[in-house]
């Protein structure tokens, strides 16, 4: 922990600025772009991108969203949350997105929790109540043998890793392509056009943040299609077949998939730089057969994505873990490297939309996503 937390926030929250206002007079939402974005809300993700709505109202979206023609590639984002109650927080990762992003972005839940959860309209979102989708044989499977926890957090760790399953649902049943999964805690900060063709060259099936060889976190997945992810879904629920291997969470259960499938079937996006000041271990002990993997791409991508380590350094754990007292400063006793080895701040874009970025001596590497481990998304909104 650092002597002096205060300092760690000094140059990001100078640009990452807390946005007071509410978001309906935040983007200056008429009635008739709130009347249209309800219709475009309910299409699917083809009519949504060539609906002229979309492209040219000049009130629909905030300046920042608004693109000339239709991205040329198809590609969305995915938002998951399962059980009751959708966590606040969830809006700021979702208008934090959408500042960043014209691609459909859809939102997964209970048809309850969903009708409980009011959305602004002009930010488009595609609501998908897990109802709507049917259940593979995998899933009716998991339901079946599932040992996880269902107790902690009103069924969180059973929820974590039944995600995998709604979401190949959604991917097969609306034929979706190049989707990056989000989880509802995470802070985007790159249009993920520009990071498609990357993704695409690098990774033919999953690739995910793995903060160490016995775990990923997944707060940024990318996923090519559901033919890629039914692997992975058959594969947790055999974990708990008639020989169960007692998984712990999702998290373990993609590190066993990785190791199973190997690069080709689940790899890992570069999280820290390649010139690390020291052996990559954690501060429990954690080491890796293959150190490099964590920084692979680094350079192609030109920058790296946050597993947690990150955000919890600069935004402190979340405040159940912590019996509410500060955090800032946490450094994650299971990732390999060490976040307060590097220094932190934030520079707007052309469009003013402030980014952040980690220094090392030689170079800045701009910060794709960042896990708010804390909850505060405000605290880390662009504009």
């Amino acid at each position: 922990m650092l002597k002096d937390k205060g300092r760690i926030l000094s140059n990001l929250h100078a640009n990452l600025r807390l946005v007071n206002a509410p978001i309906r007079n935040f983007y200056r939402i008429s009635k008739e772009s709130v009347r249209i974005s309800e219709e475009l809300s309910s299409m699917n993700e083809k009519d949504f991108l060539r609906d002229e709505r979309y492209m040219r109202s000049p009130n629909l979206h905030h300046s920042s969203f608004i693109i000339p023609s239709p991205p040329p590639m198809n590609h969305c984002l995915v938002f998951i949350h399962l059980g009751a109650l959708i966590p606040a927080h969830t809006r700021d990762a979702l208008a934090q997105a959408r500042l960043f992003n014209a691609c459909p972005i859809y939102l997964l839940a209970a048809a309850s929790a969903l009708e409980q959860f009011p959305i602004d309209p002009a930010l488009a979102i595609i609501t998908v109540p897990c109802e709507s989708l049917s259940k593979s044989s995998a899933h009716l499977d998991f339901e079946r043998r599932s040992t996880l926890d269902r107790t902690f957090r009103n069924g969180f760790w059973r929820f974590t890793t039944e995600r995998f399953f709604h979401l190949e649902s959604l991917m097969r049943e609306r034929a979706l392509e190049h989707v990056i999964h989000l989880e509802n805690d995470v802070t985007l900060y790159v249009d993920l056009q520009e990071l498609l063709p990357l993704f695409i060259k690098h990774y033919p099936n999953l690739a995910g943040t793995f903060d160490n060889d016995q775990r990923c976190i997944p707060g940024f997945l990318y996923l090519r299609s559901a033919t890629s992810l039914a692997p992975l879904t058959e594969f947790i629920a055999a974990a708990f077949g008639p020989a169960p291997t007692q998984p712990v969470n999702d998290m373990s259960l993609l590190a066993d998939y990785r190791r199973k499938s190997g690069p080709a079937g689940f790899d890992c996006l570069p999280i820290v730089p390649p010139d690390y000041p020291g052996t990559l271990v954690s501060q429990a002990g954690h080491q890796s057969a293959q150190p490099e993997v964590y920084s692979q791409h680094a350079d192609s991508f030109d920058s790296l994505f946050d597993a947690a380590a990150l955000g919890q350094y600069l935004g402190g754990v979340d405040p159940r873990n912590s019996a509410g007292k500060d955090s800032i400063g946490f450094i994650n006793e299971s990732c390999l490297f060490n976040p307060s080895l590097y220094s932190y701040a934030s520079q707007p874009d052309a469009r003013g939309r402030s980014i952040p970025y980690l220094h090392t001596d030689k170079r800045a590497y701009r910060l794709n996503n960042l896990h708010i481990h804390s909850k505060n998304l405000h605290g880390f909104r662009s504009a």
